[in-house]
């Protein structure tokens, strides 16, 4: 499957593949990688990077409207600009093969689709794209 991605990621993915320690992959999760994004949806990435990538990140300004995790051990992710954490295992990622992979995300559903009065959080088994490289 083919992902089309907004200019501004392009050029955000750009600009990390140029830093001094680049990462080793950027893959595409969340709505956009699933098909259910809508013209208010930001662009979900999971970047495969060391530790020294990330403190490269922190130096920059926060993507507008791209929400990136960064994997810095092979398990472990966080996002450089907010408090996000959180491991590939609690995922259970799982490689389909070297561009498709799986996982469980997780989505608050309002009230009004769950029928609950407050909403609900549901798990469910979600897609990833390897978009970088290529």
């Amino acid at each position: 499957m083919s992902i089309a991605m907004r200019p501004h990621v392009v050029e955000f993915i750009q600009a990390i593949a140029a830093l001094s320690s680049p990462p080793q992959a950027v893959w595409m999760i969340g709505s956009q990688a699933n098909g259910w994004a809508t013209d208010q949806s930001d662009t979900d990435l999971l970047v495969f990077a060391s530790a020294e990538f990330v403190d490269s990140l922190q130096k920059r300004d926060a993507p507008v409207g791209i929400d990136c995790l960064v994997v810095f051990n092979g398990n472990d992710f966080i996002d450089p600009w907010s408090k996000k954490s959180g491991s590939l295992e609690q995922w259970r990622w799982k490689m389909n093969s070297p561009r498709n992979a799986q996982y469980i995300g997780a989505k608050w559903v309002p009230d009004e689709e769950f029928g609950d009065p407050l909403g609900d959080l549901v798990e469910r088994e979600e897609l990833a794209t390897r978009v970088w490289p290529k």
